[in-house]
């Protein structure tokens, strides 16, 4: 192969950097974890500061772990482009996208396939779609044939990139008593200390959910069956609903609180506001939450419940599946800043993102994409 040497490449799809949870702490960590350390035995990860996990790679210089996935580089740089060709494989729901490219000697692609979106250089001598296939494994099954309709193809595969990319998020937070143990306790808590609504107004906004016209998260904004109110806030470019205990509504003989169960158990990440104690025994069992939806834990508890209270303890835990996630802690003393929810939300919504890679989630993901796929190649043919 003759091909220059490419030194800088812009355009292929960047490999999220994965680091491993080694939990090395100081003597005495378990007292300053909100998290039981036992928990570790039963196939969860808990973060209280540095020694959490290795930082081997890039990761820690992160601020939104695969970001670019929500980017949609095939309407900005492919659609409309008439030079562009592009390849629909007959078997398995596989498609690619071929443009000039802007470094001699390559030229730019896009494999769509159900693990996802790839985008790569192509040598400019390899002109055969076969020749591409040792490094794309789904391109091994059936023929490829190439797209004539090209607009209706770019139209659909635009509108596909569009639904597919995340521009909203839903989080769960709730509030946990002093010494409680069981979720129905805790979800039964229709009330919080002064120090919870002053952490709620430095998560979000409150806002009437009647007639709200953002991102409303799963909850009902004509008829009030979820409630009056909620909390919402816009970080970076990502609208996020609170679904809020507290806010939600109590159903009459509903003791086991299913309604609340439904929006908070569909949560990927739950940030859990825990009552001060002054106990460090008081601490907070991921496995008390019986939903196998919930992967990411944020443990908050105020240095005093009152208004006047100005810091918070954070530990942070999650299911063993889950590879670190930044940003990653320093400390887990947190002043009531703006900072601070700043490393709230980016933790959150980094939690969730690599959530998605784990085994949990990336099957149900591989089969949902691969039957939107195979419905729109074949309106295609």
């Amino acid at each position: 192969m003759n091909t220059m040497q490419l030194l800088f490449d812009e355009w292929s799809s960047p490999v999220v950097p994965i680091e491993k949870w080694e939990m090395k702490y100081p003597n005495g960590w378990e007292q300053q974890s909100l998290i039981f350390a036992k928990t570790i035995e039963d196939g969860y990860c808990i973060e209280i500061g540095k020694g959490a996990c290795t930082q081997n790679t890039d990761l820690k210089e992160y601020h939104i772990v695969d970001i670019t996935s929500d980017f949609q580089f095939f309407e900005r740089y492919i659609s409309g482009n008439p030079a562009a060709e592009h390849y629909i494989l007959t078997e398995e729901p596989t498609a690619m996208s071929i443009i000039p490219g802007n470094n001699g000697g390559f030229r730019r692609a896009i494999v769509m396939s159900k693990k996802g979106n790839i985008r790569c250089l192509i040598p400019n001598e390899l002109i055969r779609i076969k020749e591409f296939q040792p490094a794309f494994p789904d391109l091994t099954r059936g023929e490829f044939y190439k797209v004539t309709d090209k607009m209706k193809f770019e139209n659909e595969i635009v509108r596909f990139e569009r639904m597919s990319a995340i521009t909203h998020y839903k989080f769960g937070v709730l509030y946990c008593k002093a010494h409680q143990t069981d979720e129905d306790e805790m979800f039964g808590n229709t009330d919080g200390c002064p120090a919870f609504y002053k952490f709620l107004d430095l998560l979000g906004t409150k806002i009437e959910l009647q007639g709200f016209d953002k991102y409303r998260g799963g909850l009902d904004v004509k008829s009030g069956s979820t409630g009056t109110w909620s909390y919402f806030t816009q970080h970076l470019c990502y609208e996020i609903m609170f679904h809020v205990s507290t806010l939600l509504p109590e159903q009459p003989g509903d003791l086991q609180r299913v309604e609340k169960k439904r929006h908070i158990g569909n949560d990927v990440v739950v940030i859990v506001f825990k009552e001060q104690s002054n106990d460090w025994k008081d601490q907070f069992d991921p496995k008390w939450l019986t939903s196998q939806f919930n992967h990411i834990f944020i443990i908050v508890q105020p240095d005093i419940n009152t208004e006047n209270n100005n810091g918070y303890s954070i530990t942070v835990g999650c299911k063993d599946s889950v590879n670190p996630f930044p940003p990653f802690m320093k400390t887990n003393h947190f002043n009531h800043e703006p900072s601070t929810r700043e490393f709230i939300l980016t933790k959150a919504v980094n939690g969730e993102r690599m959530a998605m890679f784990s085994t949990a989630f990336k099957g149900n993901a591989i089969k949902t994409r691969r039957e939107h796929l195979r419905m729109l190649f074949s309106q295609l043919k």
